[in-house]
């Protein structure tokens, strides 16, 4: 590779897991990018991570406006090739994608948030052909994850996998590999970026990225305003923390290849010599989010650790990873109507890096829209309340509610099942009893 390419592209780093031999203590020296200096300790907890981790998001939300203008001059002014510009929604972003791709309708995009949320609807509703090869490259047996308790659960075992940057790139030269040229657009949501010197990671499980970034005739990255980092070392301290939180949750959204789908393989090869290069900023909302009383939603990394206990994850019928997050991003976005399924049991505040109070979150969405409670919402929330009247009745209230004749009408009411053990009310409360005897 040429100096030349070296000085004028822009750095790309492609983050994957390596193997199960190499995973290492949790307290072992965050792997940031190989051949540079350690940004952080050479040993770490989990809980210093976290901490390292949260200063350098809320530094990056507090200082958002300053770091989107050092991120377009310095990539103008180091990188005169790539094509920049900002968007201040996605309907704005798909414009330009549609404008730039100059007639081209096959889209071939990866599996971050901002993309299957945000970009992906606009761009089908402008026609375009859109497909994503994200975990189609390989079968997935009957052996695959299908809820929490498959998980190896390693972080909890003080172990963590390992991610490191496998590819530096610099622009769209693939190192001299011969990949031929393909007639689609990439679109692709980036993970992390400096704002320093515009390097660029992204976080990858399979091959997917790096095939696109290699045979794209033209390729987008989309940067979210919360994924601006301040230098290479806190992007690439990001990014791998998107890998190590988020792998397990990665486990159980995998599903059977899909044999209809076409993506690349399909696409036929294109007599362009001059790839192009688009860098998208993206808003979509992020500003305002950070100027609301929601503004700590920013910080989130995108690891999907909160979808790892969440009860509720596989009521959702959706074309997309769905977690508690993206959930109430798309009720802020007024993209969802409700907010009702969500339980409020604080399981994905527990698994959050970030510790984000996604449910309080939630409850004050849905008391800033005025959204009338249902009769089960107002019962159900004043668990106290039915505590006492189920224990004044005593013996009584068990009967009821062991009875079908009240379990039936109590399941339409309350959608509780009828088929669900209740637990017992007793007369004498634990209170009382300490009381008597503390």
């Amino acid at each position: 590779m040429s100096s030349k390419s070296q000085n004028c592209d822009l750095p790309i780093h492609i983050m994957e897991p390596e193997p199960e031999r190499k995973r290492r203590s949790v307290a072992s020296k965050l792997n940031i990018a190989r051949g540079e200096p350690p940004a952080f300790k050479e040993t770490a907890s989990i809980q210093e991570i976290k901490r390292d981790l949260r200063k350098i998001r809320e530094y990056a939300r507090d200082n958002i406006a300053s770091l989107v203008g050092e991120l377009e001059i310095n990539v103008a002014k180091k990188y005169p090739g790539v094509k920049i510009s900002s968007a201040r929604d996605a309907a704005q972003a798909a414009q330009y994608i549609a404008r730039a791709g100059e007639g081209t309708m096959a889209v071939s995009v990866n599996n971050s948030a901002v993309i299957t949320q945000e970009i992906r609807p606009e761009l089908i509703n402008r026609g375009f052909s859109v497909s994503s090869p994200y975990a189609s490259e390989y079968e997935i047996g009957a052996e695959r994850v299908r809820d929490y308790w498959g998980l190896p659960h390693l972080l909890e075992k003080g172990i963590a996998p390992n991610f490191g940057v496998s590819r530096k790139l610099f622009g769209l030269d693939h190192t001299g590999e011969a990949a031929p040229v393909k007639d689609y657009l990439a679109v692709l949501g980036v993970n992390a970026i400096s704002a320093d010197d515009g390097t660029v990671f992204f976080v990858q499980h399979f091959h997917n990225i790096l095939r696109d970034l290699q045979e794209a005739k033209k390729v987008f990255l989309v940067v979210g305003l919360d994924k601006i980092a301040k230098s290479r070392e806190d992007a690439a301290f990001v990014a791998e923390c998107i890998g190590i939180f988020g792998m397990e949750s990665m486990l159980l959204g995998l599903r059977p290849k899909d044999k209809t789908a076409t993506g690349q393989e399909a696409a036929p090869l294109s007599n362009i010599t001059n790839r192009e290069l688009h860098l998208i900023i993206l808003d979509n909302g992020r500003s305002k989010v950070i100027e609301s009383k929601f503004r700590d939603l920013f910080l989130c990394i995108g690891c999907a650790a909160c979808n790892q206990h969440c009860p509720i994850r596989f009521s959702f019928d959706v074309d997309y990873n769905w977690t508690p997050r993206v959930y109430l991003g798309h009720y802020l976005r007024g993209t969802g109507n409700s907010l009702d399924r969500c339980l409020h049991c604080q399981a994905c505040r527990v698994d959050c890096p970030l510790e984000l109070d996604l449910p309080s979150m939630m409850w004050q969405a849905k008391m800033d829209r005025n959204q009338p409670r249902k009769l089960r919402q107002k019962l159900l929330g004043t668990p106290e309340l039915l505590a006492k009247l189920g224990s004044a009745a005593g013996p009584v209230a068990n009967r009821l509610v062991r009875s079908k004749i009240i379990r039936i009408p109590m399941e339409k009411i309350t959608g509780i099942d009828r088929r669900a053990n209740l637990p017992k009310f007793h007369a004498r409360t634990f209170r009382k009893w300490f009381k008597d005897n503390g």
